[in-house]
């Protein structure tokens, strides 16, 4: 049984220590979504029939396949989180953008408060553990500078050192700023799916398939970046064809890395597909 280790260590030593322990294979903190499924499917044996979804190479868009060097226009940019990880992450997907903040806030809200409390009750190894899980969160959407001093604050706690309590303040300031940052972009009404930008509803033929079977390429080889990307140009057109609830139906599938699932529908719906209707295709 193959043991995968996600882990923020990537020095050198603590990889020969898991190794050691009896590790298999890495997989660095912040995780890229393109690297997790690299992985698995480097581990994971083909099921019945063999692998019959080879990787296959996505052709590039206007928009690049690699990270963009600054966020989408659509996508605010938010003091105290790099804009590129934030574009890696969400690809211009504004719905997914607000959720990932949505999270990020509800895992910073009071940690301060929390870890102070563990602190004065003599129970430093709960404030490593709050400590230790808000910088892999922060770390995750790029919230560098949070991550680093929270790093401090635990290195200091560890080590039971004299700078615990700057390190704290400086724990508090970042963690507050960041808060502040992040609330009044969340307090903006979210855009309505129904409301995108219209497309007349003349069928499928309204919608490119050249670029539908681009995305039925990116799913087959379980390419969550390009997928994501492909389909946040299609989304307004598939819309527009076939409805918002269906589509909401693609968008879950999508974000829960169901690829089997998003490529069955698109298959079944799309251009070149088997043709079934809207409500077969929702089911």
């Amino acid at each position: 049984l193959p043991v995968i280790a996600l882990t923020a260590g990537v020095l050198q030593e603590e990889r020969q220590r898991a190794q050691a322990a009896g590790v298999t294979d890495f997989l660095p903190k912040p995780l890229d979504l393109e690297q997790l499924v690299a992985v698995l499917r480097r581990w994971v044996p083909p099921g019945p029939g063999g692998d019959t979804n080879p990787v296959v190479e996505v052709r590039p868009s206007t928009q690049p396949t690699d990270l963009p060097a600054t966020p989408p226009t659509s996508l605010p940019t938010i003091p105290g989180i790099a804009p590129e990880r934030l574009a890696a992450l969400c690809q211009g997907d504004e719905a997914l953008f607000r959720r990932l903040l949505r999270g990020l806030v509800a895992d910073l809200t009071g940690v301060d408060q929390q870890v102070q409390s563990d602190l004065d009750q003599g129970a430093p190894a709960r404030a490593l553990e709050r400590l230790h899980r808000l910088r892999g969160a922060a770390a995750n959407l790029g919230a560098t500078d949070l991550a680093h001093s929270a790093q401090a604050l635990e290195e200091a706690i560890h080590t039971a050192g004299p700078e615990i309590a700057a390190r704290m303040v400086q724990f508090t300031a970042h963690l507050g700023a960041l808060l502040g940052a992040l609330r009044p972009v969340l307090a903006e009404p979210e855009p309505d799916p129904a409301q995108a930008t219209p497309v007349a509803p003349t069928g499928t033929a309204a919608l490119d398939a050249a670029r539908l079977a681009e995305l039925r390429a990116a799913l087959a080889a379980h390419q969550p970046r390009p997928a994501r990307r492909l389909f946040a140009e299609l989304e307004a057109s598939l819309i527009a064809v076939y409805g918002v609830d269906p589509v909401r139906h693609l968008t879950a599938a999508l974000e829960s890395l169901r690829f089997d699932e998003a490529r069955d529908w698109l298959e079944a719906a799309a251009p070149g597909g088997t043709g079934a209707t809207t409500e077969e295709s929702a089911t």
